[in-house]
C-alpha cells in the first residue's frame, strides 16, 4: 500500500463550472448527504452582503432534495451572518481554512461522517486542501470573478495543474 502523496490533497474530487451544475441527485448518487459551501467567490462576490435570487433558489433545491447546506467562510461573523440569514442555513465564520477547525465545526453541524460531506469552493489551497485533510469530498467550482488583485492571478496559475489533474482523472479513471 503506497502512501498518499501530498499533492493528492490538492486535487479536487470533482470540478464544475457553476454551482447550478451541482444537483442533489448528483450528490446523493455519490454518497454525499451534507454540503459545506464557501461564500466568497463561490456563492457571492467579495463584500456582497445578500444572496442573489439564483443562489437562494439553488440552496432551496439542495434542501428540498435532501442535502442540507452549511456555509463555511473565513469571513467575519457580521458578513457571513448577513448573507446566511435570507438563506436560513447555519454557518461557520472565521473558519481559518485550510485549517481543520472550521471544517470540524461544519461536520458537527451535520452529525455525519466526513466522507459523506462535500466541501464546495473556488480555491484549491483553501477549500480543496482543507476538505481533503478532514476526509471530506472536495468539489471545486470556477470562481465568480477571476479578475482582481495580482495575487489572485498568481494563485490561479498555481492551482491550474491540480485542476487539470482532476479533469484528467475524471476522463481516465484508474
Amino acid at each position: 500500500m503506497s502512501r498518499k502523496r501530498f499533492a493528492d490533497n490538492l486535487v479536487p474530487d470533482e470540478v464544475f463550472d457553476h454551482i447550478q451544475d451541482i444537483t442533489p441527485e448528483w450528490l446523493l448518487a455519490r454518497g454525499v448527504r451534507g454540503l459545506a459551501v464557501d461564500l466568497d467567490n463561490t456563492l457571492a462576490f467579495y463584500r456582497q452582503s445578500k444572496p442573489q435570487p439564483e443562489v437562494i433558489s439553488w440552496v432551496r433545491r439542495m434542501a428540498d432534495g435532501g442535502i442540507p447546506v452549511v456555509i463555511v467562510s473565513n469571513g467575519s461573523e457580521k458578513r457571513v451572518m448577513s448573507f446566511c440569514e435570507p438563506l436560513g442555513v447555519p454557518y461557520v465564520f472565521r473558519a481559518g481554512k485550510p485549517r481543520r477547525d472550521g471544517y470540524h465545526k461544519a461536520i458537527r453541524v451535520f452529525a455525519l461522517p466526513p466522507g459523506s460531506i462535500a466541501q464546495l469552493g473556488d480555491q484549491v489551497f483553501t477549500d480543496v486542501w482543507g476538505a481533503k485533510r478532514c476526509g471530506m469530498v472536495a468539489i471545486l467550482v470556477r470562481p465568480l470573478r477571476l479578475k482582481g488583485h495580482i495575487l489572485f492571478s498568481l494563485r490561479r496559475m498555481l492551482e491550474s495543474p491540480f485542476i487539470r489533474e482532476a479533469i484528467r482523472r475524471k476522463r481516465n479513471p484508474a
